[in-house]
């Protein structure tokens, strides 16, 4: 081979190892989180789905890997609380997943109906319960993070996470957080966000300042408000609290 033919062979090679910076896609703000967590200390979940008695871990940042959406943070809460006295109109339960991106709750109503024979034998009461649910769409989740009151529409129970609720979120002191749940028939449900859950978001939304997140349809923020006054339906006796 000649020289001049060397010295277009090492041109051309180098000319295909050289990337225009245009054409190479900048980390986002989740890929550059993950690469700085040692990833290997969260669990693992391959679903963002909601299950009333789903097994997973609670109030603690994990990793979801899925085959769409890739892998990023996230944390899953759940708040449990009882209906009528020791829990004998039933329960109700509010499940939240909380990603870099949305929020996505679901709201489930237990109502169980008793009835008791008396069983001369043994004169023992035989007491037996059924239990029957319904999930309503939640429309309107609020959340007061110390003054600031915001307040998300959504759809399909699902709410978009902007910037400003990005920063309020891993800004929120370590403390239970009150959230409301404005469901489809316009009925108010209030529950709550437990501290451990608080500490997970941290994890779930630090992120750089150049983090590419949507500002086209920020919040409804109002600082400082009192918490809306709109008739609610109020945890009676609490049973569980899986985010402490």
């Amino acid at each position: 081979m000649s020289l001049l033919q060397t010295i277009r062979v090492l041109l051309f090679a180098t000319a295909l190892t050289v990337v225009p910076s245009q054409l190479v896609s900048p980390l986002t703000a989740q890929e550059v989180n993950l690469l700085t967590q040692d990833v290997t200390k969260f669990p693992v979940v391959n679903s963002a789905r909601l299950e009333k008695n789903r097994r997973t871990p609670w109030s603690t940042p994990v990793r979801v890997i899925g085959p769409f959406e890739g892998s990023y943070f996230a944390v899953f809460d759940k708040h449990h609380w009882s209906k009528g006295l020791l829990g004998s109109e039933g329960s109700r339960q509010a499940i939240s997943f909380w990603s870099p991106d949305f929020v996505r709750v679901l709201f489930t109503d237990t109502t169980s109906q008793c009835t008791s024979v008396y069983d001369p034998k043994t004169k023992q009461t035989i007491s037996n319960c059924i239990d029957s649910d319904t999930t309503p769409q939640v429309r309107q989740l609020l959340l007061k993070i110390g003054e600031q009151v915001f307040q998300l529409d959504g759809q399909n129970n699902s709410f978009e996470v902007t910037k400003d609720l990005s920063s309020a979120l891993t800004k929120a002191p370590d403390e239970e957080i009150n959230i409301r749940l404005v469901l489809e028939g316009g009925e108010s449900v209030d529950s709550r966000i437990g501290k451990r859950t608080v500490s997970g978001w941290k994890t779930v939304y630090q992120s750089p300042t150049s983090v590419n997140r949507s500002e086209s349809a920020p919040p409804n923020l109002v600082s400082p408000i009192p918490w809306p006054g709109a008739t609610s339906s109020q945890p009676t006796e609490l049973i569980e609290v899986e985010s402490i």
